[in-house]
């Protein structure tokens, strides 16, 4: 079976979120428990970006939500934006 890229809005949705983590966690860069939460939360979105299943979409919002739930990092808010804009 071949991977699957993920297709769009996915794609967008999770670069923005991609960027979003980078830049917040550089922003709290002095607060490592935001750090290793922030990046608990991204850390499976690149593998899952190339090879796309149908749980992603799942997996990613539960990811997400748990860190959005301990911290204002505005991470699960921003990959709806874009998939709101972009229409699934």
């Amino acid at each position: 079976m071949r991977a699957v890229i993920a297709p769009e809005p996915y794609l967008s949705a999770c670069l923005q979120v991609l960027q979003r983590a980078i830049l917040y966690t550089r922003a709290h860069h002095y607060e490592p428990e935001i750090a290793l939460d922030v990046m608990d939360a991204i850390h499976n979105i690149p593998p899952v970006l190339g090879d796309w299943q149908e749980l992603a979409d799942k997996m990613i919002r539960s990811d997400l939500a748990r860190c959005d739930s301990k911290w204002p990092t505005g991470l699960l808010a921003a990959y709806d934006f874009i998939l709101e804009r972009r229409v699934v």
